[in-house]
Parts: C-alpha cells; structure tokens; sequence
C-alpha cells in the first residue's frame, strides 16, 4: 500500500514554471565515439615525394578538393626516357618485319629466275636429244637427265629458301618490342596521374598519416 501511494505521488508531481516566452532546450551527456556511416582510405600509387599536404585532422572537404600532391619531375623523366626507348624498338621490330617480308619475296624472285634458268636449259637439251642424229643419242639423252636432275635440284633448293623466309617472317611476329619495358611505363602512367590527391567524396578528415617530405609508398593520406 505504500509502495503504491509513493508511486502515485511520484506520477503526479509536476514541475511549474512561470508562463513566459523564451528558448527551451534540453541537453543530454553521454559517453562514445562518433563515426560517420562510411569511411574513404584515400591512397597513391606514386613512389614520390610529398611536396604539399593540403587538409589536417578535422577538416572538412568537397569531392573533387585537392588533398595533396607529390613531385612528378622524376615520373616524367622516366616515362620520357622510357617512350623513347619503347619507340626506338618499335621502329626496330617494324625494320625487322619489312626485312622478313623483303628476304621471302627476293626468295620466290630468285626461284622464278632459277627455273626459269634451269627450264630454258632443259628444253635446249630435250630439243637437241630430238633431233640428235642416232649416233649422239646416247649423248643427247645425257643431256636431258642432266638438265632434269639440275631442274629438280634447282625447285628443292629454292623451296627451301622460300620456307625458310616464311618461318623467318612468322616468327618475328612473334616477338614483342620489350613487355617488360611497357609494362613499366603504364605503371609510371599510372603513378603520375596519382601525383595530385583529391578527395574521393565530401566528407571529414579523419587521419592524415603523411606530411610533406615523405617518401610516398602507397600509404593512406
């Protein structure tokens, strides 16, 4: 019973204030951490130097702002000294392209004139085998195997060069101008768009852990 009357006092005191026109507000304290919804590691690829740091801790940024940036003088001069290198071997393996194709059609040329050498010499000797009196037949008939055997001799020999200037001209198409020198030189492309940092999203600085000077290794900013 006096537990119930307590709790029916309690229920109905009431605080009073005067009526009067002014702000109101209540305030409530607690304890933790506040956090946005997402959150944005913000990286670059280029192994440079930090030569500006633009936001700190607590700042706030828009998409787009410029967070900082890093040297690209040194990227640069890679990158041009390996276009150059990549150009100049490009150039080498289009020479060596024209080379092969030149080498396989000077081969058919010289098959053309040597059979033609060796079928104009065979029927010389196959004309004077026909009108070879019978005393010289035997001579005559010589003649013609000789020319017949140089004929064939003359096709093999030449087929082979032709075969071996189309397996060298296959193969050279083959041959990459130095993968390992483009891939390095995307990879520097890339590292070059990433000298300059911008925000990814607007949002709250939360961790800056680089600073100006600093030699960059892909670490969050």
């Amino acid at each position: 019973h006096n537990a119930t009357k307590q709790v029916a006092m309690a229920v109905n005191t009431v605080e009073v204030e005067p009526v009067q026109k002014r702000d109101l507000s209540d305030t409530i304290s607690v304890k933790g951490t506040v956090a946005g919804a997402s959150s944005t590691n913000v990286t670059s690829k280029a192994a440079s130097e930090i030569t500006s740091m633009n936001v700190q801790v607590g700042d706030i940024v828009k998409e787009g702002d410029v967070l900082c940036t890093l040297d690209s003088t040194s990227i640069e001069e890679k990158i041009a000294d390996l276009e150059k290198s990549v150009s100049n071997a490009n150039a080498v393996s289009s020479i060596n392209t024209q080379q092969a194709a030149d080498a396989l059609q000077q081969a058919k040329d010289d098959q053309t004139t040597t059979l033609a050498a060796a079928q104009k010499t065979l029927d010389r000797a196959k004309d004077s085998y026909n009108g070879a009196q019978m005393l010289y037949d035997q001579a005559a008939k010589q003649a013609v195997e000789d020319a017949q055997t140089a004929y064939d001799t003359a096709v093999e020999t030449t087929n082979r060069a032709i075969e071996t200037a189309q397996e060298a001209q296959e193969l050279n198409k083959y041959k990459d101008t130095d993968t390992t020198s483009k891939d390095t030189l995307s990879n520097l492309k890339e590292q070059l768009a990433d000298c300059e940092i911008t925000a990814p999203c607007g949002g709250v600085v939360t961790a800056v852990n680089s600073k100006v000077g600093d030699i960059n290794a892909e670490k969050n900013v």
